[in-house]
């Protein structure tokens, strides 16, 4: 049996054709915004979400390695100058996605009678970045002494360190053997965790991307302390 348009069809059509080929338009475009929304959810990651603790003295360089590490690791970050950084009082925040992770840094400020706050942080956080100025030999012990009681703490146990000797740019500043040497006797403190002690410039980024690729490695393979949560980006 063959099917026929009738008169009253074809006239329909005649007159609405404007109307049905903007409905079809319509259609074709929402089926094509559906698809691209599928796209991106197809596309988007699923990211760890690990906490990096920044500790060390006041003035060491703390805040001018988060700066350099934002930079490097952040498209679209336009970083402050780092001739203009002051002091830290209080806390800065930042935020980097490495592969699957994603890295929030928590810079503490290292004044005396700010280091009492560190251990409010301490069962958060899944690896610390501890940051030495290697051009001040007068307070190396007072750094050494922050050092030994940061990992002393019980609830930092299993958690990677990272050890930056900060400022190798300047010709009198003491060498990682240099610095090794003076905190020979935290070893027994610091036991099995990961470890790893760089020589770094901050100012410049020297030591910037091994050390946040080292610390992205260790965070993940660290059982112990699994991710915070996940978080679609």
């Amino acid at each position: 049996m063959k099917n026929y348009i009738s008169a009253t069809q074809i006239n329909y059509i005649s007159h609405n054709a404007p109307e049905i080929a903007n409905n079809f338009l319509r259609t074709c475009l929402s089926l094509t915004a559906s698809a691209a929304n599928m796209m991106d959810l197809t596309n988007q990651q699923i990211l760890d979400e690990y906490c990096i603790l920044i500790l060390g003295l006041d003035n060491a360089g703390k805040t001018t390695f988060l700066e350099q590490t934002k930079t490097k690791f952040s498209r679209n970050y336009k970083g402050m100058n780092l001739s203009k950084i002051t002091t830290t009082v209080g806390l800065n925040i930042g935020t980097i996605d490495v592969g699957k992770a994603r890295l929030m840094f928590w810079d503490l400020g290292g004044q005396e009678e700010l280091q009492s706050l560190w251990d409010k942080y301490y069962a958060e956080s899944h690896g610390v970045i501890y940051v030495i100025d290697s051009t001040d030999e007068e307070r190396l012990g007072e750094s050494k002494n922050a050092f030994e009681k940061m990992i002393s703490s019980e609830v930092l146990e299993g958690v990677p360190l990272l050890v930056l000797a900060n400022k190798q740019d300047n010709e009198n500043c003491l060498s990682v053997s240099d610095i090794k040497t003076a905190f020979s006797d935290c070893a027994p403190k610091i036991g099995k965790r990961d470890c790893l002690v760089q020589p770094c410039c901050a100012l410049s980024g020297q030591g910037v991307n091994d050390g946040i690729e080292w610390m992205v490695k260790c965070v993940i393979r660290n059982i112990h302390r699994p991710p915070r949560e996940k978080d679609i980006t």
